[in-house]
């Protein structure tokens, strides 16, 4: 059974023949990202081109070729995956050809699946094929996760998430005994244990702790929240004012 290659959605309206090229690396273990793949190649105004792929692939020890297909049966016979030209303005990845049908990682869409006769209607007569050669390595992605810079902001809260979560679960306790200190104080009542004034004040005391443990948690939750929206927005703000002109 042929292994689906990974689908990468496509971030913007041109990038579309990196996100094909990424999904062909990763369907061979490769750690790169996006911006990893952005790096290595500048974008132009219309996109990339087959040669531009190219260059891409080969720079990480893949072997390339594009080639012309004009009887779209012929698919069946390529080594899949392979990149092909769709509708002479957009890239797909071709991972199965299964009987009458074409099955394709399309950046904008997602998996999809053509009968030959409407695949023929999209197919460029394009493809590029890619195979790793004995140079190929599976490196790591020379950018940290983006999950690095999220939970370094949660560390300069961490206090506040602290406190937020313990009177959560205070808040969250006194609601859970309600129903079993209810039950106490009717048996209570009822076999004369304690005074109609005990019962009232602890039931007070208990209302109190919880209104002040749930102003406590908003309080935690609303101030973590602006300090870590203007961190991360401080952040990213720094990180657009030192891009090259070219990523605009």
């Amino acid at each position: 059974m042929t292994r689906k290659v990974p689908n990468i959605e496509q971030m913007s309206q041109i990038e579309c023949g990196l996100c094909c090229c990424l999904s062909i690396l990763h369907f061979y273990k490769s750690k790169d990202t996006l911006l990893d793949l952005r790096r290595d190649i500048e974008k132009g105004r219309d996109g990339y081109s087959i040669g531009d792929l190219k260059q891409l692939l080969n720079k990480r020890n893949f072997d390339t070729g594009s080639y012309q297909v004009k009887d779209v049966n012929k698919i069946s016979e390529l080594p899949l995956p392979l990149i092909a030209f769709w509708d002479n303005q957009h890239y797909v990845v071709i991972y199965k050809v299964k009987k009458n049908k074409v099955y394709i990682m399309d950046p904008s869409k997602g998996y999809i699946n053509y009968e030959f006769k409407e695949f023929s209607k999209h197919f460029s007569n394009i493809v590029l094929l890619s195979f790793p050669n004995e140079n190929y390595q599976s490196l790591k992605s020379q950018f940290p996760s983006p999950w690095i810079r999220v939970f370094s902001s949660f560390s300069k809260v961490k206090g506040r998430l602290i406190l937020t979560l313990l009177f959560s679960i205070i808040s969250y306790l006194i609601i859970l005994s309600v129903p079993v200190m209810t039950s106490k104080f009717i048996n209570s009542a009822l076999g004369n244990t304690f005074s109609f004034q005990t019962s009232f004040l602890i039931l007070f005391s208990l209302l109190c702790l919880y209104l002040i443990s749930i102003l406590a948690r908003s309080m935690g939750i609303l101030f973590s929240n602006i300090f870590f929206s203007r961190d991360i927005e401080s952040f990213t703000f720094k990180h657009l004012l030192k891009l090259p002109y070219s990523f605009f």
